[in-house]
């Protein structure tokens, strides 16, 4: 498990998510995600708190992917390319026709993944241990996918303040693997029960909120398709957009300590955007960052 500090004070970094300037992002319709984000509801007083972000271990899918790049990086060996964007090109249309498998819905953790979040679990209780300025999560925040419920279970499975919150959720990609499981399903497995699951949208299977959906979404396809559990495909503009909810969330807690467990797109977009740090890696399965 990687553990980095993102700041030279070690654990905390203070951020006023409020100064986001989103003014200049494309007008699109509010989702249930977005509406966490509006940075003229936040205080102009920077909040200040330790925040853990966690990226959930490896998954079905994650294996998946990296089989269909093993097995391309070797068919392409032998070929040559214009340049280096076709040959990225070409890996990444072979990644993405893996992803379309209607067995990886909801990919849960693999093996190895459970065994990662294990360690994970045991590495950060280490360091708040040996570390007198860093407190635990007193509140632990977790997408709704699958594979990052499962990863948050195994690294708080005691733990009383852990919420389920679609803002966390991965991209809305259109694959399998990121279309999340209806809430009952969810709230019924044993590992799941001590979880909150209030800040989760419903599943709605009403035809006449699929008609309204579609009616309020008509710019240029294919940004945008409805599914069962979510309204929209996002591009990764609109995923940045969501990402400056965080703050919001945040903002809404007491918790001094907190703990972000998602995606690596999510992740991705938070640090680039509005955690201002537009050079940052993308986080490896477990990893872990903290600011």
């Amino acid at each position: 498990m990687k553990v980095s500090w993102r700041d030279e004070m070690k654990c905390q970094v203070s951020t006023s998510f409020s100064t986001i300037d989103l003014t200049d992002s494309c007008d699109i319709p509010e989702t249930p995600q977005s509406s966490y984000g509006s940075p003229l509801d936040l205080p102009e007083t920077p909040i200040r708190k330790t925040v853990f972000l966690v990226r959930h271990g490896e998954a079905l899918h994650n294996i998946a992917e990296k089989s269909a790049l093993q097995e391309a990086l070797a068919t392409l060996a032998n070929r040559d390319f214009p340049n280096e964007d076709v040959k990225r090109e070409a890996l990444e249309i072979a990644r993405r026709s893996v992803l379309t498998d209607e067995g990886l819905k909801d990919a849960p953790l693999s093996a190895k993944g459970h065994e990662q979040a294990g360690i994970t679990a045991t590495t950060m209780s280490k360091i708040v241990d040996e570390d007198a300025d860093l407190k635990a999560p007193e509140a632990v925040f977790v997408s709704p996918l699958q594979r990052a419920l499962q990863t948050a279970a195994l690294m708080f499975p005691k733990h009383n303040e852990v919420h389920v919150c679609d803002l966390l959720r991965e991209r809305c990609t259109g694959f399998p693997c990121d279309e999340r499981s209806e809430v009952p399903s969810l709230q019924s497995r044993k590992s799941f029960c001590h979880m909150s699951f209030d800040q989760v949208m419903q599943d709605d299977d009403d035809d006449n909120a699929v008609c309204n959906v579609e009616q309020e979404v008509e710019l240029e396809p294919p940004i945008f398709r409805r599914f069962h559990t979510w309204p929209l495909i996002e591009e990764k503009f609109m995923l940045r957009k969501r990402t400056a909810g965080l703050g919001k969330l945040l903002q809404g807690t007491d918790a001094d300590s907190v703990c972000i467990v998602t995606h690596k797109g999510f992740l991705r977009e938070l640090e680039r955007g509005p955690l201002g740090q537009p050079q940052a890696s993308e986080f490896s399965n477990c990893e872990v960052r903290v600011y």
